[in-house]
């Protein structure tokens, strides 16, 4: 599992494409502990990448996904990120990929 590991790719320098990332999770998600995620945002953005992240208080695995939100966001967004990836001419629809 660890060679398949996105992070893992990314820490090791391989090269990669690294479209804009919007991640959204919720902050009880056992599936996917927060320090993986840590991981992953932290190495894509070293390697370039733009990510967005959101975190949904109290919320499990798909649960934000499947009803309506009970809560709001809690909003670990990185505008500064987010500012640089909408004037960044790549990343607009119909830009080169």
């Amino acid at each position: 599992m660890d060679e398949g590991c996105p992070a893992r790719a990314l820490e090791q320098g391989e090269r990669a494409q690294l479209p804009p990332v919007l991640y959204l999770q919720g902050t009880e998600d056992l599936a996917h502990p927060r320090p993986q995620l840590d991981r992953f945002v932290a190495a894509y953005r070293k390697a370039g990448g733009v990510v967005d992240l959101e975190l949904f208080d109290g919320e499990g695995q798909g649960s934000s996904c499947a009803r309506p939100a009970r809560r709001r966001p809690n909003r670990a967004i990185d505008h500064d990120h987010r500012v640089r990836a909408q004037a960044d001419p790549l990343t607009r629809t119909g830009g080169p990929r």
